[in-house]
């Protein structure tokens, strides 16, 4: 087995381990490879909590420092899922439901209210790689980043809401004053189930699973 091979399979057999990311780290640093900063910041991040102040930031660092490499390789080593992380998903919603999920200060954020001041957030949002993927293949399968402009202009009733999203360069930015038919994209109720399964939370959808 190639040397590099094995050092990714010692992370993968450790995944919480620190020890052989750092050994790789200085395998790699001896080489002169911009991957070992990578994976120093990741075994950092790992140390600290999500409420820990220098969170966010080394966050960012550890986002930044990624999409600089291969994403295959940082899917192979990184323990928090920064491949997989939006650069901006903000959904509002207001009406008989209202709500707000937030990507801010690299956490994925719920306030139940519609915002900060009603009621304050639920605890912050952590999705798994697996729970990523699951939402991203929802976008994609829905042709969502063809979605513009705005649904249910002439409604006069119904659930205004506004979603933002950025993902890997790809962006969309739409608007409706409902979730279904004219007044929401096709498929849109598939979205919104998805962002639910997202944050865990299912207090919003209709008792037949529909949105």
């Amino acid at each position: 087995m190639p040397l590099e091979q094995a050092f990714l399979a010692a992370i993968q057999s450790n995944p919480d381990d620190d020890a052989p990311r750092l050994i790789y780290a200085d395998w790699l640093e001896e080489r002169g490879d911009p991957r070992a900063a990578f994976l120093r910041a990741e075994c950092l991040l790992a140390g600290l909590s999500p409420q820990n102040e220098q969170y966010a930031e080394l966050k960012a660092r550890l986002r930044a420092l990624g999409s600089r490499v291969d994403v295959d390789w940082v899917a192979q080593v990184s323990r928090a899922p920064v491949w997989l992380e939006p650069e901006c998903l903000r959904f509002v919603s207001e009406g008989w439901i209202q709500m707000a999920i937030h990507w801010h200060d690299e956490r994925l954020v719920h306030f139940p209210g519609g915002g900060p001041d009603q009621g304050g957030p639920l605890p912050e949002r952590s999705p798994t790689a697996g729970e990523w993927t699951s939402f991203w293949s929802v976008v994609d399968e829905l042709h969502a980043w063809d979605w513009a402009g705005n649904y249910g202009r002439h409604i006069t009733c119904g659930v205004p809401w506004v979603l933002r999203l950025k993902y890997r360069g790809r962006a969309l930015e739409c608007g409706g004053n409902g979730f279904l038919g004219d007044a929401a994209p096709p498929g849109f109720g598939r979205f919104y189930q998805a962002m639910c399964r997202l944050i865990k939370v299912n207090d919003y959808l209709p008792e037949d699973g529909s949105a």
